[in-house]
């Protein structure tokens, strides 16, 4: 209601007039237009409280930046590294008391398990780490001797191979993985 007493509909803005009296549009209703002024008031009204908690919620993620919850993800890393580590101590234990056969493979699951959390910790992004440690692989196995005594030692390249394959695998691994996040985010953003 306005001032002097008139109806103003919100829909079209057209101010309802004494003259528009009549047995076939009722008070409830905008002669312009025809729309009921209560339906409108509560779709505005709606509106209006949706468009406040879309920006509460903008606020609220303007508030609190990616960096927090990359550090709440970061302390349950820190204890994943930690158990890596004690791993790879354990291993080392193992395999100076004269247990090799089960130190050295508990050293070298807890080396790879550190390497890829370490990276995440400091990179933020799983896949990307995956590709960093699987070209510093790569590019380690690569470089791996296989002579012995100048004479070339199968098992010795039978490892090499595994480690080829090992760090192949992790870095297409990051790869898949890091475009597959751009794909989604992209998809999302659409």
């Amino acid at each position: 209601m306005t001032n002097s007493g008139k109806k103003k509909c919100l829909n079209c803005g057209y101010e309802r007039q004494p003259e528009d009296k009549s047995e076939f549009i009722p008070a409830s209703e905008c002669p312009k237009c025809r729309a009921i002024y209560e339906k409108v008031e509560k779709f505005i009204k709606e509106k209006e409280e949706k468009e406040k908690e879309k920006e509460k919620e903008k606020q609220t993620l303007e508030e609190k930046p990616p960096f927090f919850q990359r550090l709440k993800d970061k302390m349950s890393l820190k204890k994943g590294i930690a158990i890596a580590i004690g791993m790879m101590i354990v291993g080392a234990l193992l395999n100076a008391n004269g247990f090799r056969a089960i130190g050295i493979p508990f050293s070298a699951i807890g080396l790879m398990l550190v390497i890829p959390m370490l990276f995440v910790f400091v990179v933020g992004n799983i896949g990307e780490s995956l590709i960093i440690v699987g070209v510093i692989l790569l590019i380690n196995s690569l470089n791996m001797d296989t002579t012995y005594e100048g004479v070339h030692n199968i098992g010795l390249l039978s490892q090499k191979q595994n480690f080829v394959i090992v760090s192949s695998v992790i870095f297409i691994a990051g790869i898949l993985i890091t475009s597959f996040k751009r794909f989604v985010k992209k998809e999302k953003n659409e």
